[in-house]
């Protein structure tokens, strides 16, 4: 014994916290097969539509798991260092001080198991050290997923809304690209299709003279009153031009399409103009659609709203 806790109690330790993993799985794998053996199966089997930020959910749950795994390796990593530093850092000093020889260390019987707890301890600080950044950035990406679920959840919310649904548009949300990417919103009704992209921002205190909670846009670059995104604009175009090659022949030849930027909870100040519109929620649902141009009847637009229906149909009940 090199301090308060034996070695025999140490790799005791190091035993148990495998083995509760391992009991942890077992239990994992026996109830799997168990709901195998009774035949479980969903009540229905058609899919059901993709919700409002449905991406990022599917992100978030990657990342919660990804944060279980840092949390057990990283736990794991600082129980043995927590246990491990003492004793090794007592012989450590006892070997310095001349308290204890090298040499009288060596000829011991537990000098095997000395070295093992040694390198045990420096691989657990190898592992340790990398989970805490791994740690940091899996809260910083999980904070930054869940602020843009919030932004297409609130967007949802304000096309449900009677001044949306009652001229007759119907949203579908989270439409799957043609890769890993999605479309926030598409919106079809009797002033055509509006390809929307939300982003989500949060207010912080202005830096370049903007009031806390506008946002400015001159028909390339959103300016807000910390900082800029002049990628949005190309990328809702880029969605636009998708939907407009992914509705062709499933509507009337001179089907509208519209890129939208929505910025939930901001004062838009537009200066000008543009062929890409922005706007925050409320003035979407409110003002914009409500009074668009009706151009097309509910007959001309269900082949459109069909496609995009079946392809929105991902969902496993």
């Amino acid at each position: 014994m090199v301090s308060e806790l034996s070695w025999g109690q140490f790799w005791g330790v190091l035993v148990g916290g495998p083995v509760f993993v391992g009991l942890g799985g077992l239990l994992y794998w026996w109830d799997q097969r168990r709901r195998h053996g009774l035949h479980e199966r969903p009540p229905q089997q058609e899919k059901l539509l993709r919700p409002a930020g449905h991406s990022s959910m599917v992100r978030l749950d990657a990342l919660w798991d990804r944060f279980l795994g840092v949390t057990v390796l990283g736990a794991g990593a600082g129980m043995i260092l927590g246990i491990a530093i003492p004793p090794c850092a007592s012989l450590l000093y006892s070997l310095l001080v001349g308290r204890l020889s090298y040499a009288a260390l060596q000829a011991s019987p537990g000098y095997p198991f000395v070295i093992s707890t040694y390198l045990f301890t420096v691989a657990a600080l190898l592992i340790f050290i990398p989970q805490v950044f791994r740690l940091r950035s899996l809260l910083k990406e999980q904070r930054s997923y869940r602020l843009g679920l919030r932004g297409e959840q609130a967007v949802a919310e304000a096309l449900a809304s009677p001044g949306v649904t009652q001229p007759g548009y119907v949203a579908f949300h989270d439409v799957p690209g043609s890769g890993d990417w999605n479309v926030d919103h598409v919106v079809v009704g009797p002033g055509g299709v509006f390809v929307l992209e939300t982003k989500t921002r949060v207010r912080r205190k202005s830096t370049n003279g903007l009031l806390d909670h506008e946002v400015a846009f001159d028909g390339r670059t959103l300016r807000f009153p910390w900082g800029y995104d002049s990628a949005a604009v190309e990328q809702v175009r880029r969605n636009a031009e998708w939907v407009r090659e992914f509705l062709t022949g499933f509507g009337p030849k001179d089907l509208v399409i519209q890129p939208v930027i929505v910025v939930p909870g901001w004062f838009v100040r537009v200066d000008g103009c543009y062929p890409v519109k922005v706007m925050n929620a409320r003035y979407l649902a409110e003002a914009y659609l409500p009074s668009a141009v009706r151009r097309f009847s509910r007959d001309q637009l269900e082949a459109v709203m069909r496609r995009l229906d079946d392809h929105c149909r991902t969902v496993e009940f």
